[in-house]
Formats: C-alpha cells, structure tokens, sequence
C-alpha cells in the first residue's frame, strides 16, 4: 500500500514471475486524491520550520524559560514557496500554501502549462525555481537516474536564509550536501520525513544528519510518518484489498 517501490526487489520479482500490485498504478490516483496524510505533515513541517515551533517547545520544558524572543520566526505570506513536482502531494501542498497567501512556484515538466494556469501556479525551471524560492518542498518520485539531484548546486542557487522540506524520499538528496548548507548558514532550516538508507540496520547512528540535529534546532527529522495517520493507513489497506479481491482472485 505504498506509491514508492525502492525498498522491493522489483528485478528479482520479474524473474521469479512474482506481480507487484501498488498504488503507484495510475489506475489508484482517483483513490489517491482523496488520501492527505503526507501534504498534510509537509505543510505541517513548513509552519514548524519557519515558527520555530519545536525548538520553542523543548526550551520551554528544558530550561523552564520563557524567552519568546529567542524564537522569531517568518510569516509564510511573506515567503515564496516552490514546489518540485506538482503531482497529487504537490498540487495538495500548493493548495494549502495558497490559502495562507503564499506565492507558489512549481517545476515539473510531466505537467502541462494549461494545468499550472488553471492552478494559478508559476511554471519554473529547476534552476529558476531554486534561486527564486524561499522554501523548497520536494514531492518527486524517486528512482535511480535522480539519484542525489538534489547537491550542492541546488542548495548554492537558494537565496541566503531559505529552508528546505523533504517528505518524498531521502535518495534524492545528497544529505553531506544539505548537512554543509545548513552549517554554512546557506540554508535557515530542513525539515526531514525521509533519510538514506532509512531501512538498513543501526542507520540512525551513521547518520551525520541525525547527529547535527541533536545539537542544532534548525534540522527536523521525523521517522518516515508522512502516510502514516489512522485514517489514510486504513483506507488504504481497505482499498488494496477489495482491489486484490475483486481483480487478481477473479
């Protein structure tokens, strides 16, 4: 019941004549509209990032402080927001940007210039969307000719002071690249729902993202949550079943 397949052997499935059945089928996407959970935690990152909103609360309980100047944050009318991939996540997170009056810019190039104006959103190549945007969030298939297009480049092209969401997947970044950006200033925060190698065994301690998150509040990194709310987990299974039951078992 997921859209993203790099953790199944999809080679080895081919051989033994083993059939993938996944939501990642075009034949689901009416389904799929109706399922929110990720946009919803990327948007829910974005207001964090920018609010500072996790970093205020831990000062609350750790130091028992009351310092609200210490956690200034930006207006998200006041930031542009651009969008990689302007699928179902991107055109749910672009909705969501506009109702708090952000402006949105998007750059993907499997969608037609009448679909951006009827969205009322701004075509940008990558290189444009990058160097004009104040927030990237990423919601890009991943596969492995994109392998870590998302480096130093990117990162370089953003303005001074901009911030960075991922809920897609972590092999899109090159995360040496973003953990530098993020040291440099280059880039105000990130906030993380995917990393690198996520299923490999004792990943969360190789991790130098995770290590700099513990000392810097300018980094979010949640485990993976971003499908994962008690409403989308069960209508999903629920649909995948009748769909097994009514087209394979026939």
């Amino acid at each position: 019941p997921t859209t993203g397949l790099n953790h199944i052997d999809q080679d080895f499935c081919k051989e033994h004549q083993i059939q993938i059945i996944s939501l990642k089928d075009k034949i689901h996407l009416p389904f799929l509209k109706t399922v929110t959970a990720t946009s919803e935690l990327a948007f829910g990152l974005l207001l964090s990032l920018v609010r500072n909103i996790a970093a205020a609360n831990n000062d609350v309980y750790q130091s028992k402080a009351w310092n609200r100047d210490a956690f200034r944050g930006r207006e998200l009318k006041s930031l542009r927001l651009g969008i990689l991939g302007l699928g179902r996540l991107g055109l749910q997170m672009a909705n969501y940007a506009k109702a708090f009056g952000m402006h949105v810019s998007a750059h993907d190039p499997h969608i037609s210039e009448s679909i951006f104006k009827e969205q009322q959103i701004n075509q940008k190549s990558w290189d444009s969307l990058f160097s004009e945007s104040d927030v990237i969030s990423v919601h890009i298939d991943y596969n492995p000719n994109n392998h870590e297009i998302i480096n130093k480049t990117s990162f370089s092209k953003m303005p001074k002071g901009s911030f960075f969401i991922n809920t897609a997947r972590g092999e899109l970044v090159n995360e040496s690249d973003l953990l530098e950006a993020l040291k440099s200033k280059q880039l105000a925060g990130a906030a993380l729902d995917v990393l690198q190698n996520e299923t490999t065994t004792n990943f969360l301690e190789k991790s130098n993202l995770i290590a700099y998150g513990k000392t810097n509040s300018n980094l979010l990194i949640s485990p993976h949550i971003g499908g994962c709310t008690l409403d989308s987990m069960m209508q999903t299974e629920l649909y995948m079943a009748a769909y097994f039951t009514e087209k394979v078992l026939q």
